[in-house]
């Protein structure tokens, strides 16, 4: 499952429980469990997306039901997902966001275009549909990331997050494994991540 976080969200320990409890039936603490949930970050705005939701945030939840709602229907075209990867400022999350989606948002895809532009050699389809992994997409606004005072945005400090897109791979509370840009285009780097 996907879950979209806006630009203004900022993710700390405990919201990251919250949204891991959220959408699990297990009441275990993130930090406790086995299983491993996944950090994207990612630049530029990406509306709600079909199977993938938005994180509930104070005085936005109604809007962010009825984009969910209109989101639940077909799978994103080539034109679309043209449209999209030019809605985001940084390059090399233009180049991973097809990959990145067929991994953890499979059904936001129509499956002619995730086979058609597949960066690896294998369809990405098939494996997509095996992968029940739990993913934040944690989006980052150009501004905010540009900035370096203060020892730059709360990501860069928090999770040493030092450029984007950057996949982090999450076990017990501690990092385990990571991907970073031109890595974050490679669905079998991604499948091995997510698999390993």
């Amino acid at each position: 499952m996907l879950t979209i976080l806006p630009p203004s969200f900022t993710l700390t320990d405990d919201s990251l429980q919250e949204l891991l409890l959220s959408s699990s039936s297990s009441s275990k603490s993130w930090s406790a469990r086995e299983e491993a949930c996944y950090l994207i970050f990612f630049s530029g705005t990406l509306p709600v997306l079909p199977g993938s939701h938005t994180a509930s945030i104070a005085g936005q939840k109604e809007e962010e039901e009825e984009e969910e709602e209109e989101a639940q229907g077909d799978p994103l075209s080539e034109s679309q997902l043209t449209s999209l990867k030019e809605g985001l400022w940084c390059p090399d999350c233009r180049a991973a966001l097809l990959a990145v989606l067929s991994i953890f948002s499979p059904g936001s895809l129509a499956a002619t275009t995730a086979s058609s532009t597949s960066t690896s050699t294998s369809t990405t389809t098939g494996a997509a549909s095996a992968v029940e992994a739990r993913a934040l997409l944690l989006q980052v606004s150009r501004e905010q990331w540009k900035d370096r005072t203060d020892g730059g945005h709360v990501y860069r400090k928090r999770y040493d997050v030092q450029s984007v897109p950057t996949v982090l791979k999450w076990i017990g509370g501690k990092e385990v494994g990571r991907l970073v840009d031109e890595e974050c285009a490679d669905v079998d780097k991604i499948r091995a991540l997510v698999q390993g």
